[in-house]
């Protein structure tokens, strides 16, 4: 069952996905937040809002992320003498964990959910 639904993402989140793009975007984003999270997230857990949001922005952010690699990804470009600049795959692949982490912190940082990033001992 997913965390968030396509009315939650469009009226809440105020998303600007279309339905199909989110629901495979929805699924990806659960899947990062579990990750980031120890597999804390259980069918026992309450799905706050604070999750429901986190989905929301790492959907956006993963959707943004795709869009973006079909452009190649392209740093800068010049005209006179043609040149073109594109950022390697280790440094992407760097600056979407970095953002997938801050994002994360960013909403689960409350007393509700903050136990949620607690790896144990």
């Amino acid at each position: 069952m997913a965390y968030v639904d396509y009315e939650y993402y469009k009226d809440t989140f105020k998303g600007s996905m279309v339905s199909d793009d989110f629901i495979k975007q929805e699924r990806k984003a659960e899947l990062l937040l579990n990750k980031e999270t120890f597999g804390n997230i259980t069918t026992s857990t309450i799905i706050t809002d604070g999750i429901k949001m986190c989905i929301c922005e790492l959907a956006d952010y993963l959707h943004m992320s795709e869009m973006e690699s079909r452009n190649q990804n392209v740093t800068s470009e010049k005209v006179g003498e043609y040149s073109v600049s594109y950022v390697s795959q280790a440094e992407r692949d760097s600056l979407f964990s970095k953002k997938v982490r801050e994002t994360v912190k960013l909403y689960l940082n409350n007393p509700d959910d903050s136990p949620l990033l607690y790896r144990g001992c």
